[in-house]
């Protein structure tokens, strides 16, 4: 992140079928050509072990992606979740729920 660029942190709609989390990146990231080392994720899990899988997609340029499915169940709630993306340069990108038992997930 650049010195002059600002960002906000915000709780995001709860993931679920209807609804994914958009991932936003600054606008110096988005004009540099260069690879995310890490994205940390701060989940808010309510204190329960919710069922199912989302995916982690991030999409380039290019029209390239990364996709990473995780289990939800392996969130703490409140704690970061961390990826590791492949080397290419990602601008954008989003959580969705893929498959779960919980209705508000």
């Amino acid at each position: 992140m650049r010195e002059n660029d600002t960002y906000r942190v915000q709780p995001s709609v709860q993931l679920n079928s209807s609804n994914k989390i958009n991932i936003n990146m600054t606008s110096s990231h988005q004009k540099q050509s260069f690879a995310l080392k890490r994205v940390g994720i701060i989940f808010g899990a309510y204190s329960i072990q919710n069922p199912g899988e989302a995916e982690l997609r991030l999409n380039g340029i290019d029209g390239s992606s990364f996709i990473q499915r995780f289990p939800l169940a392996e969130l703490a709630d409140n704690q970061y979740r961390y990826f590791y993306p492949d080397s290419k340069s990602r601008i954008e990108g989003e959580i969705v729920c893929k498959r779960s038992m919980n209705p508000s997930f």
